[in-house]
């Protein structure tokens, strides 16, 4: 599979553009309380169930299949919420990210767990050798690159699962009409730190893999948790965006059946059905 050094000059623009906004944005994060509660209570997820987050964790776990005892890989962690809580769950989990402030907002969580590391790398060129882990995933991560940087990335994550291994990829659906729109109104009013953002249609499509090597099936959901996306439009300090945040959690709470629907993400879901020639993605991207 090409690097990320071989890609061309307006793609390793946009990777080094997005390391520096989330960096930044995470050294923030890190000057604060830590943004979550490891091992919280099943019923506040129950009443966050519509929140984007917690969508995201029942979506994850439920294409990774439940996973207990195996050794994961989570390229893009931020500060880990997701997998704290496969650690928690018993599997040896790997915390990867650009930046070391959001490692150690994760290694904060995880209170000396020895089933959990952390590593300070790129996606584009993953740090372990091919086929040595059984899940590999990530959320929010590629929608933040070209088409070329989401097909390098998924190449890197398929390179090191094992045969029957599985990554798990969830996007910013391209399908979702609250995201554009509240993205260019916050672009507009300076309340948009992460620099390019693009919806996905169809990773799957994007990838072309042989359905020899690799078993691929994709899909959205989230209707109702994009529209968590609208606290973008309130002025104001964090503490206003939380109060946002809990009363959109009381009141798409009776409609949370509708998140079933397409909406906030594309779920793109890739297992080796069988030990795959490691040159085989970037063979296809040449032709």
């Amino acid at each position: 599979m090409e690097k990320a050094s071989s890609l061309n000059a307006d793609d390793q623009a946009l990777i080094r553009a997005s390391k520096t906004n989330w960096s930044r944005h995470w050294d923030q994060v890190a000057k604060g309380p830590l943004p979550y509660r490891p091992g919280a209570s099943g019923f506040k997820q129950f009443l966050r169930q519509c929140g984007g987050v917690e969508l995201a964790w029942r979506l994850v776990l439920k294409e990774m299949d439940w996973p207990q005892g195996l050794r994961i890989l989570e390229a893009g962690c931020g500060t880990g919420e997701l997998s704290v809580r496969f650690v928690i769950r018993g599997n040896q989990v790997i915390f990867m990210d650009t930046s070391q402030s959001a490692l150690e907002c994760a290694r904060k969580a995880c209170s000396g767990a020895k089933n959990a590391a952390f590593i300070q790398a790129s996606i584009f060129d993953l740090p372990f050798k091919g086929e040595g882990f059984d899940r590999a995933f990530n959320v929010g991560v590629l929608d933040h690159f070209s088409t070329a940087g989401r097909q390098q990335a998924s190449g890197e994550m398929l390179r090191i699962v094992k045969p029957h291994g599985r990554v798990v990829v969830l996007t910013n659906d391209a399908r979702s009409f609250i995201h554009p729109l509240v993205m260019r109104f916050a672009l507009k009013r300076g309340r948009w730190p992460f620099g390019f953002k693009e919806g996905v249609r169809s990773l799957q499509t994007e990838l072309n893999l042989s359905s020899k090597e690799f078993s691929v099936w994709e899909y959205g959901q989230g209707l109702i948790s994009q529209f968590e996306f609208l606290h973008y439009l309130v002025p104001g300090r964090r503490e206003v965006h939380k109060i946002f945040s809990r009363l959109f959690f009381i009141v798409s709470l009776p409609f949370s059946l509708l998140n079933k629907f397409p909406g906030q993400y594309l779920v793109t879901v890739v297992e080796k059905i069988r030990i795959a020639q490691q040159q085989h993605i970037s063979e296809q991207h040449k032709t």
